[in-house]
């Protein structure tokens, strides 16, 4: 599961980076994309409650969704499936995807610095969960796949698998190539 939406903050490096595209993107799409990358909300009270509500892991979605679940999965031993058309993505996010030429499933699983929060939980206890968190903090909640045996992660697109590479900023990256 994930709070809130993805790719937001993608869109807004999309627009931040292109005048052109900027200036093509209206004005109403404009104001959530540009706060979503420049003054992103951290789910603090979200991530505490969760704490304290039978989440069996969690992690801040700030490297991109494919690199932070891949986290999880490393950390568990376990595989997961994520299903592309669940991901939670604003209209606006798509607007500005749709103006630059993207995919905004791509900026959703990629973009990063969304600062949701991923977590598992158990199946039968999701929904229950989800609507739970909304009545104690606002913040949504959407179950966007699976976990499963394995090491696999994969990404269905319209009921297609595929691996999901767990591309996304990578923190020790630039340690690495300095280092090598």
């Amino acid at each position: 599961m994930v709070t809130g939406s993805l790719g937001s903050a993608a869109a807004g490096l999309l627009v931040l980076e292109d005048e052109q595209l900027a200036a093509k993107v209206a004005p109403e799409n404009l104001v959530g994309v540009l706060a979503a990358q420049r003054t992103p909300t951290p789910r603090v009270a979200a991530g505490q409650w969760l704490a304290q509500h039978a989440v069996t892991t969690g992690i801040d979605v700030s490297d991109g969704l494919a690199a932070d679940i891949s986290h999880i999965c490393e950390a568990s031993g376990v595989g997961v499936q994520i299903e592309a058309e669940s991901l939670p993505i604003q209209p606006e996010t798509a607007s500005v995807a749709a103006l630059a030429g993207q995919d905004p499933q791509n900026l959703a699983l990629f973009g990063g610095e969304d600062y949701e929060l991923l977590f598992t939980v158990s199946t039968d206890r999701a929904h229950a969960l989800a609507r739970e968190l909304f009545d104690a903090t606002g913040v949504k909640a959407t179950a966007i796949g699976t976990i499963c045996m394995g090491s696999a992660i994969t990404l269905f697109r319209e009921g297609k698998p595929s691996p999901l590479l767990s591309t996304g900023w990578d923190h020790l990256r630039l340690n690495n190539e300095m280092q090598g």
